[in-house]
């Protein structure tokens, strides 16, 4: 059969709207059946733009095409399986099992491949129609406002420190570094962890060998370090032997009172035991617009009493940012309230979107086809059906499926990396074995989309 046609933009976002409303229950079984995603709009270079919509399921996969022929009153053309080989040809192409939908005066016989689409893309057909006639030239680029980067962040940087709390391996942390990298700001940073003491936030005395600003070589092997006489020379030769080191809490205050914007990272906030926690409730409580923090450092003893550090900054000259995994399965503390009060609570979970950003990125860094990211979301997104269905312990994340494209040296390697990493996903047995079936469930889905 001939492709779908019509005779202007409005006519193809009628249908799109049309399709989806009176073809419901074909939508859903397209959902379960098949992921969509939207490829590059494309120019041939005789001005025929062409949008495919990919379906990808279980050793299934479909295109459904829009082409637009490039004059001002110009036709549009809608048809699946553009490209295809036999072996895949839609039932469009056969005659077999098509809808029909009336719309814009005219019966159109639509597989559920069109149907599905139709659905997926009916709020934003109007913008990929417009983009279509921008490649084409016939209108200007239509102004789109993008969602703003950081947009939380920005919301509050500056004014009270934020939490940002979510799944592993969202992109907590990466968020977190690239708004500090995107204001040239170098941040103190906290990694989090149980063993964590106060001094290693605040800092402590350390053993200093030379004078004050000048590094000298002061290698010594290690029979002579130990004996007795070099102990000696340590101590007389160096009066001061200790000196002051800022642990990052006390680094970020130092630069925001000096001036500087300074912004601490806390990274796995709620894994730092509740009681070091303590030193952000009284630091974190501004006074008159400070934020203030008692070091522990003595600066001078006046008639035998010390005199303690105090730092003192400006809240505009500071933003705290810390991140947490929450939920039973982490070996995090609950917040204490008081603390959980000096913080706003942002929620980030892994969005597909932002995730195929991410690799999209790495992916032009390497020299590979922005594709593969594509791939990747799509296996995140089945891998996450698989898990709420419980066929599988655990998903995909950003961070692992980072690590896939960071390892790969070669387009091909990425699916490498992506299985040798399937032991992170599955249960085991009795034994302590990995699930077999779960095993083979990660290898078809991988297979699938790579």
């Amino acid at each position: 059969m001939a492709s779908l046609t019509f005779k202007s933009k409005k006519e193809v976002e009628a249908f799109f709207e049309t399709t989806s409303q009176i073809s419901t229950a074909t939508s859903a079984t397209v959902k379960k059946e098949y992921d969509i995603i939207l490829s590059s709009i494309e120019n041939n270079g005789d001005n025929i733009v062409t949008v495919d919509f990919v379906l990808t399921g279980r050793n299934k996969h479909h295109t459904v095409r829009l082409q637009y022929d490039g004059k001002e009153t110009g036709e549009w053309f809608l048809w699946c399986n553009a490209d295809a080989d036999k072996d895949t040809a839609c039932n469009f192409h056969q005659g077999n099992s098509l809808r029909p939908v009336a719309c814009n005066g005219n019966i159109y016989e639509v597989c559920k491949h069109i149907i599905g689409v139709c659905d997926a893309y009916k709020d934003s057909i109007s913008y990929i129609t417009d983009d279509m006639l921008s490649e084409a030239g016939v209108i200007e680029k239509p102004a789109k406002k993008d969602k703003e980067p950081f947009e939380q962040l920005k919301r509050f940087a500056f004014k009270i420190p934020v939490l940002i709390e979510g799944d592993r391996g969202s992109g907590k942390t990466y968020e977190a570094f690239e708004y500090a990298k995107s204001l040239d700001i170098e941040p103190s940073f906290v990694g989090g962890h149980a063993g964590i003491e106060s001094i290693d936030l605040l800092g402590c005395l350390v053993p200093y060998a030379g004078q004050e600003n000048k590094i000298e070589d002061t290698s010594v092997s290690a029979a002579d370090f130990f004996s007795g006489d070099y102990q000696m020379n340590i101590s007389s030769n160096n009066s001061n032997s200790l000196i002051w080191k800022d642990g990052p809490i006390a680094e970020a205050f130092r630069k925001a009172q000096n001036g500087k914007k300074s912004i601490l990272i806390i990274d796995e906030l709620l894994r730092i035991p509740q009681r070091e926690l303590n030193i952000l409730l009284t630091a974190l409580s501004p006074v008159h617009g400070k934020y203030n923090l008692r070091t522990g450092r003595i600066l001078e003893v006046i008639d035998g009493i010390a005199r303690e550090e105090v730092l003192s900054c400006d809240t505009r000259n500071l933003f705290v940012l810390a991140t947490t995994n929450v939920g039973g399965q982490y070996a995090v503390d609950t917040i204490d309230p008081a603390l959980a009060e000096r913080f706003i609570v942002v929620r980030k979970d892994t969005e597909v979107d932002t995730l195929i950003y991410i690799l999209k990125n790495k992916a032009e860094e390497k020299g590979f086809n922005y594709t593969i990211a594509q791939k990747a979301g799509l296996f995140f997104k089945k891998m996450t059906n698989a898990r709420e269905q419980g066929l599988v312990a655990e998903i995909p994340t950003l961070r692992t499926l980072s690590r896939a494209f960071d390892l790969a040296e070669q387009e091909d390697e990425v699916k490498d990396y992506i299985l040798a990493q399937k032991l992170l996903w599955v249960d085991r047995d009795v034994y302590g074995k990995p699930v077999k079936e779960q095993i083979e469930l990660v290898e078809r889905i991988v297979n699938d989309y790579f």
